[in-house]
């Protein structure tokens, strides 16, 4: 099993980092966990490290864990629906796991739950 720690997404100028990746995974399947906030400036980190991961080890399946994800943004709704298309590209299945209540919510709402695979939702409270 490898393990790896992406980079933390820089920050626009006067906002603090808000998004962590720990990548996990061995030749058929990565879990990328992800913690704090999903939008336009830090999705584009989790994009590139999807991408990394998709070139450099070819797995069949790629797990995204949104469990510690506070905020998510049309920005970061994109990302995902980018990250699917890429992982489909290369014939990996890509899976949304572990979801806290209000990504859940959001992806509910613009009808992105089955397209994503999106599994392990916390209940909403």
């Amino acid at each position: 099993m490898h393990t790896d720690r992406a980079a933390l997404a820089r920050p626009l100028d006067g906002y603090a980092d808000t998004l962590e990746i720990h990548c996990i995974g061995d030749t058929a399947t990565w879990r990328l966990v992800v913690a704090g906030e999903v939008d336009a400036v830090t999705g584009t980190q989790l994009h590139r490290t999807l991408l990394d991961v998709l070139r450099h080890h070819r797995p069949r399946q790629v797990e995204i864990d949104l469990h510690d994800v506070a905020f998510l943004d049309s920005g970061g709704i994109r990302t995902l629906v980018s990250c699917h298309c890429d992982a489909e590209q290369l014939e990996c299945e890509l899976r949304i796991t572990d979801v806290s209540p209000m990504v859940y919510r959001v992806l509910e709402i613009t009808g992105l739950l089955d397209h994503l695979r999106v599994t392990a939702a916390q209940p909403l409270t």
